[in-house]
């Protein structure tokens, strides 16, 4: 459908859909998109309309304002927006952009989680891959017809998940390339010690603090969950190829007692550990 809105020129098109009460129960789903071609004036600004914007700048510069902050998204950058909050956006020249509206499934914490680690903006390595799903979107809005709905949901987790990914990437350039891997390392090494996040820091030479945020924002976990994390898969292991006994088990795996390592499996693996051995594969 051709646009109207002031400040964008034709031949811009934008498209509605509604999503079925399925979808809004277990997907994510698309609210609307569109393809704009902005001239100096183009503005939007609202207090609230319940869905997450994706912006992607093909030329020209945008303004975006939520809360205080004023950010600049430029040529080939992606703008995630939380428009449940109120919410500003704009050109003071020129913009071309691809967009969609959507929500849905984990929608706000993929947000949340992104925006932990950036800017609503964000510099993406592989543009073209944001610009080209909406791209395959828009020419299937185009054509008409029934869609479904799975497709778009399956979509916009790939989108999501490659923004989580450029986000974790662009959240820490002040730290080497092997950041992670010296510190993942060092924790598979030390498993049968009682390894704290100072020890870690110190093996890759950053204060607690600053490694246990960056830490976070790489993984997805927190030092402590991702060291428990690689005891309990190393103590499976154990378990399935070994006859050791659960409390030489337990000490591999640095647990202080066999009974703190048979809670601690229990609580996060759902069965005891002796279930687990005896467990077909």
């Amino acid at each position: 459908m051709l646009c109207n809105e002031p400040g964008v020129l034709p031949p811009s098109n934008y498209y509605f859909l509604t999503p079925s009460p399925l979808a809004k129960q277990i997907l994510y789903y698309l609210l609307c998109a569109g393809s704009y071609q902005c001239a100096e004036g183009y503005y939007v600004k609202r207090k609230s309309y319940n869905s997450i914007l994706l912006m992607c700048v093909l030329d020209g510069e945008c303004k975006v304002k939520q809360g205080n902050n004023v950010y600049t998204a430029c040529k080939d950058d992606v703008v995630l927006l939380n428009c449940y909050k109120p919410h500003e956006y704009y050109t003071d020249s020129s913009l071309k952009i691809k967009w969609m509206h959507f929500d849905g499934a984990q929608s706000l914490t993929f947000w949340e989680t992104i925006q932990q680690a950036q800017s609503p903006v964000i510099t993406s390595q592989q543009p073209e891959f944001f610009t080209d799903a909406l791209d395959h979107l828009l020419l299937l809005l185009e054509r008409g017809g029934p869609i479904s709905e799975s497709f778009f949901s399956t979509t916009i987790y790939q989108i999501l998940c490659r923004l989580l990914d450029s986000a974790s990437v662009m959240g820490s350039t002040d730290l080497s390339d092997n950041f992670i891997s010296k510190a993942t390392q060092f924790i598979r090494n030390n498993l049968s010690l009682p390894i704290t996040v100072a020890d870690i820091a110190q093996a890759v030479n950053m204060s607690s603090s600053h490694f246990t945020r960056q830490f976070k924002i790489h993984t997805g976990l927190s030092p402590y969950e991702y060291v428990m994390n690689e005891r309990l898969n190393l103590a499976k292991q154990l378990l399935k190829v070994t006859q050791e006994s659960i409390s030489n088990i337990a000490g591999k795996v640095g647990f202080s007692s066999a009974s703190n390592f048979i809670v601690r499996f229990k609580e996060r693996v759902g069965i005891s550990p002796n279930q687990f051995r005896q467990m077909p594969f």
